[in-house]
């Protein structure tokens, strides 16, 4: 499943009429900040030792001359099975690109990626801070699709598959559901990032 979910976003991010294309001349012209619940589907072999408990995403992104790029934190906690080892709360902070193609009606796919510093904290008094406080390079493949509800509002779903390059490394399925909000950048904000 995983090579048909990468071969749909490679796919999407080559072909196809893209949104993006239409605001690559008006970079920075406006700014979509997302706020969303993210249910971890599949935690690959940690699922053994430990079980995704809640989680959230949010980010805020802008048109750029070639897609879309944005600066967000993914937050989640992961509470133990087993006795003696400790629950982790993990933090990706990430920069992302994304580009879009606009299907019918208001609603819309993107495909792109996401790149940053996955960040563990052991709940373990034992540790030092230096060993309960882990950062590993990350890599999510997203997909996203996304309506309207009203102009500046949309409501939206994004599956991704993340991998954390720990030695053996972490291969994550996750899914979010959350809203956007979407409003034009003062002119000031415009001068300052062209």
């Amino acid at each position: 499943m995983r090579n048909y979910f990468f071969a749909i976003v490679v796919i999407l991010i080559i072909t196809g009429h893209y949104h993006a294309q239409e605001k690559s001349t008006n970079a920075f012209s406006e700014f979509t900040i997302e706020a969303g619940y993210t249910n971890n589907l599949s935690s690959g072999d940690i699922e053994e030792y430990w079980e995704s408990g809640n989680a959230a995403a949010f980010s805020i992104s802008t048109p750029f001359y070639f897609g879309t790029v944005g600066i967000g934190i993914d937050a989640s906690i992961f509470e133990s099975k087993l006795k003696g080892r400790p629950d982790f709360k993990t933090f990706f902070i990430n920069l992302s690109w994304m580009k879009g193609i606009r299907l019918l009606g208001f609603s819309q796919l993107n495909a792109g990626v996401k790149v940053g510093s996955y960040n563990m904290l052991f709940d373990d008094n034992n540790l030092t801070e230096f060993e309960s406080n882990e950062s590993e390079l990350a890599v999510s493949a997203i997909a996203q699709y996304d309506t309207e509800v009203v102009e500046e509002l949309r409501i939206y779903l994004r599956p991704e598959f993340l991998t954390v390059f720990t030695n053996k490394r972490l291969k994550l399925f996750i899914i979010t559901a959350g809203l956007s909000y979407t409003f034009n950048s003062p002119q000031w904000i415009r001068d300052i990032l062209e």
